[in-house]
């Protein structure tokens, strides 16, 4: 759990494995339980499902030990073991039933009331569910969940509370709270590969942190802090959009079911190892995910919430282009037979989808594979339906042809470029921060410039496609020329989440979206609130 909760990984920059290794000790030294005024029992999980079990009971258990793991021939010790830090109450049972969240069990009023009764208490005080409140009453008000920690699931999504017994008084009072982005200070900024120097870094030179913070402003320093918030968040929207398909294969492997999702513990250490980021992804994913209430993340939609405005222009077009080639090659090859055996599964996953379309063409990119699956999983469910796929590409393939032969690769690495080149972007455009109107005749030696950097070139056509879509989507200036920041905008990963599908909603006030103008030469945004639809 340390581990694929980032603690141990935190630990371990930090001090060393020796610190990490003398705090597992004490954790294990830590109480099963304890007992407040003879009377209030305290438990970080639940009650035991067994009954009659005692203090005394629990006494005996030897706890300098790692937790042990669910198995259906255990010894008692390590049931009750497991209950005391897993379970959790509820209200509509009597006894007991397995726990949906994994380890320990769901008990009802009638577990609480005789464990209550047999060891003679009046309360029990136990943690380890959020509540939204920070402190939640159970059980006709003789169990109370009690959950310290204020928006556990991203901002703004519950209250932290603490629980306060005075003397020997078994009425507890509360003390509920939320930390605000303002009331503390942000850890030190991620060390992401190829991140950018914020504005303030380059202007002010040298100056070491200390000096530097004591010199700006109450108000700089908060909005410094959300800078460098959001352009963390921004270099992992753009990783995971760039991985997207190795992120879709590796959730496929995991889900063996063919449920279409992952546990959140799955997709933590997906995230892990397939972005090669150790960070602490548990705590991260209010940012970019959804769970349901079995603790469990639908990864198709998960990655399709990651778009940039410039797909709306290419993406329907290149789609029936890429159907047609694909129904020419596997005439070609002789591999209809083939297609129909691999095809006449009701459920076809990701994985299955791969190796069949590299097999009717081998040209076919990670890139072109993933978009064109996600165009036929239209209920996100990270699987098709075979024989429904087979027709479809046929009234696809069929439709008007596409007149400028878009190029999914090519578009995919000028994404890339943008991502990985933001800082010389003004400089291949050959704009400034008091300069920043882009010509037609300007825009093209621009996306020339970066045209050097791509294996696969756009044609003029395309270029000037590109041109006349940022127009259309940019405050008429009266003038054939658009914004710098037009082009940006176009280009940036956004989360449809937080803004609906860049590729088809209306913009609003970017700025309330924490796209704040910070510096160009960081790829920032100046004039988002004067985009338009």
């Amino acid at each position: 759990m340390n581990d694929e909760y980032g603690f141990d990984v935190e630990v371990s920059t930090k001090y060393d494995r020796n610190v990490f290794r003398l705090i597992q000790r004490c954790f294990c030294a830590l109480p099963l339980a304890t007992v407040l005024s003879n009377s209030v029992f305290v438990v970080h999980g639940g009650l035991p499902r067994r009954k009659g079990v005692t203090l005394h009971d629990m006494g005996r258990i030897q706890r300098f030990r790692q937790v042990p793991m669910p198995n259906y021939t255990q010894p008692e010790e390590d049931e009750i073991f497991q209950d005391m830090l897993w379970s959790d109450p509820v209200e509509d049972i009597t006894g007991w039933r397995e726990s949906q969240r994994g380890a320990g069990v769901e008990f009802g009023r009638d577990v609480t009331e005789e464990f209550l009764k047999n060891n003679d208490m009046t309360l029990v005080v136990r943690s380890h569910e959020e509540c939204l409140s920070g402190y939640e009453e159970f059980h006709n008000k003789k169990l109370i969940t009690v959950f310290s920690a204020s928006n556990y699931d991203g901002p703004d999504s519950n209250f932290g509370a603490t629980c306060i017994f005075i003397g020997d008084l078994t009425e507890p009072s509360y003390h509920t709270y939320q930390i605000f982005d303002d009331e503390y200070e942000d850890p030190q900024v991620v060390n992401l590969q190829d991140s950018f120097a914020l504005a303030t870094t380059a202007t002010f030179g040298n100056l070491n942190n200390r000096s530097f913070s004591n010199f700006m402003s109450t108000g700089q320093r908060l909005l410094m802090r959300k800078r460098t918030k959001d352009d963390i968040l921004r270099e992992l929207r753009e990783r995971i959009y760039q991985r997207r398909h190795r992120l879709m294969a590796y959730f496929c492997k995991l889900d063996r079911t063919n449920k279409g999702s992952v546990w959140m513990i799955e997709w933590v250490e997906s995230m892990r190892n397939v972005l090669n980021l150790n960070l602490p992804w548990y705590f991260l994913r209010g940012y970019f995910v959804e769970v349901d209430s079995s603790s469990r993340i639908r990864y198709a939609s998960f990655l399709g919430h990651f778009h940039n405005m410039l797909q709306s222009l290419w993406l329907e077009p290149w789609k029936q282009s890429v159907c047609s080639r694909l129904l020419q090659q596997q005439r070609a090859n002789h591999r209809s037979q083939m297609v129909g055996a691999a095809f006449s599964k009701d459920v076809v996953t990701y994985n299955e989808f791969c190796s069949v379309l590299r097999a009717i063409d081998y040209t076919m990119s990670d890139t072109q594979i993933f978009q064109l699956f996600r165009f036929f999983d239209t209920d996100e469910k990270a699987s098709i339906c075979g024989p429904d796929f087979v027709k479809n590409l046929q009234l696809v393939a069929n439709q008007r042809p596409d007149p400028l032969r878009w190029d999914a690769d090519a578009m995919e690495q000028l994404q890339n470029i943008v991502i990985q080149g933001r800082t010389q972007l003004a400089s291949l455009f050959k704009v400034s921060a008091k300069d920043k109107v882009l010509t037609e005749e300007r825009f093209m030696a621009g996306m020339a410039q970066i045209g050097r950097g791509m294996r696969k070139q756009l044609s003029q056509q395309q270029k000037q496609a590109i041109f006349q879509f940022l127009k259309d989507h940019a405050p008429a200036t009266g003038k054939d020329e658009i914004s710098f920041d037009s082009f940006l905008v176009a280009v940036y990963v956004f989360d449809s989440r937080c803004i609906g599908d860049p590729r088809t909603s209306a913009y609003p006030d970017l700025g309330d979206y924490g796209l704040t103008p910070v510096l160009m030469k960081n790829g920032s945004f100046s004039s988002l609130s004067n985009m338009r639809s």
